[in-house]
């Protein structure tokens, strides 16, 4: 950044690993931090290409010639100007979906995504994907063979129904809801897609931790069942938070829970014979505030 300018500065490493600068472009239009970097390929001429995100403006599309050079493409575009504004890494991605052979922009919406492809100087927008509903925020659209047919899927992750849901394309040609995925609700702020062995697997990143994602089931994958419930029947107790230990010393897990808003503990022991948890033992915490112990405050 200099005088308010942001530039985009490049560099290539030697044989030792040492890094160079070997050149600068004026990313014209961008006033503030870019919200991401996508490295593509979108005129499929083998040359890479950048997509320029800006979180409160249009994105900035940037075509390699081939000759280590990044040219500005699609400048005077209505849909770069509209439908590439305001957006985030999260919610864009990559698939061949007119299946020409080169990989076209997926760009989230409120409840659908587009496909956007880059013909000439000019981009256009080729397809669209609803989701189940319709309406709410999608995310990290991508495609994958999930169903084992011979045309792989369109996937985006749905943070409403806390999962991915995937469209197959029909007879028709017109990409359906096919079936949903469901992970459990988790901050979602870039998706990529990565091969282990023969199984595809997704690494999701949030702001501060990341998730792996297998795609298929191995068998070393462990595997998570529920192995007991218990709901409390005690009048106005809600709890939010548990701990466990052998409490009464016969050898056994024991757990304890706690509602923290009312002062209120529970211990639960497990029936082996009934195969289920069972209250033993419950009470208030008479202390109102834990820190003082009884005391008022003050010397």
């Amino acid at each position: 950044k200099e005088r308010y300018d942001y530039l985009l500065h490049r560099f290539v490493a030697d044989k030792k690993g040492r890094f160079s600068e070997v050149g600068k472009l004026e990313l014209k239009g961008i006033k503030r931090d870019p919200s991401g970097l996508l490295p593509c390929d979108l005129d499929g001429d083998g040359n890479l290409d950048l997509l320029v995100l800006d979180s409160r403006g249009p994105a900035l599309v940037l075509r390699g010639d081939g000759k280590g050079k990044l040219v500005p493409a699609a400048e005077s575009s209505a849909i770069r100007k509209s439908m590439l504004a305001d957006l985030a890494l999260s919610q864009v991605g990559l698939a061949d979906v007119d299946e020409d052979g080169k990989p076209d922009l997926l760009v989230a919406g409120s409840g659908f995504v587009r496909a956007v492809s880059l013909k000439g100087n000019e981009l256009e927008v080729i397809d669209q994907f609803n989701s189940r509903s319709g309406k709410g925020e999608v995310l990290a659209p991508f495609a994958l063979d999930v169903l084992g047919d011979p045309a792989p899927e369109i996937l985006f992750y749905s943070p409403e129904n806390e999962g991915f849901e995937a469209l197959s394309r029909d007879v028709d040609g017109v990409f359906r809801y096919a079936r949903s995925f469901r992970t459990g609700s988790f901050d979602l702020r870039r998706l990529l897609l990565r091969k282990v062995g023969e199984s595809p697997e997704l690494i999701t990143f949030g702001k501060s931790g990341f998730r792996r994602i297998p795609t298929r089931e191995t068998v070393k994958m462990p595997v998570l069942n529920i192995h007991s419930r218990y709901a409390t029947d005690l009048r106005d107790v809600s709890h939010d938070a548990v701990d466990c230990g052998d409490f009464d010393s016969d050898g056994q897990l024991d757990l304890l829970c706690l509602d923290a808003s009312r002062h209120f503990l529970e211990f639960l022991k497990f029936d082996d014979e009934k195969k289920e948890w069972r209250s033993v033992l419950h009470f208030h915490v008479f202390e109102a505030n834990l820190h003082y112990q009884g005391r008022k405050g003050g010397a």
